[in-house]
């Protein structure tokens, strides 16, 4: 986790692998922004691993030829819901703020897209609740 812009960053004039690159099983857990950010990124098929408790779980700004293919992504996990129940995080920390998805930003409009498949979604019903600052 860290209080820059993410866990796991590539940025413009982005990142232009060569087509099929995999990056396999990454985690990225519990930073203020997104756990993911691309920007101006090509042909990165994430498979497998985890994206949780993150202000937003990936943001891709102008991505094309993304894949997710079975990514695990938590809006709020239990763990962190129970610290916030036992006031040991504050409702405003960004683990419990907004808690995004996968945002899509096409910026200068994109002609390959995104896939997601197989990915689980879970931890994104619940509002802040509990402990002392309740």
């Amino acid at each position: 986790s860290n209080n820059f812009r993410a866990g796991i960053t590539t940025y413009e004039s982005g990142y232009r692998a060569p087509p099929g690159t995999t990056w396999n099983n990454i985690k990225a857990y519990k930073n203020k922004q997104s756990g993911l950010f691309q920007h101006g990124t090509n042909n990165i098929n994430l498979v497998g691993g985890l994206l949780a408790d993150n202000n937003e779980a990936a943001r891709n700004f102008h991505h094309e030829w993304a894949i997710y293919d079975g990514v695990e992504i938590i809006g709020r996990s239990q763990h962190v819901q129970d610290l916030i129940d036992q006031g040991r995080i504050s409702i405003s920390d960004p683990v419990c703020g907004k808690s995004g998805g996968i945002s899509l930003q096409p910026n200068e409009g994109m002609g390959h897209g995104t896939t997601i498949q197989n990915c689980k979604f879970s931890g994104f019903d619940r509002g802040c609740t509990g402990g002392k600052n309740a």
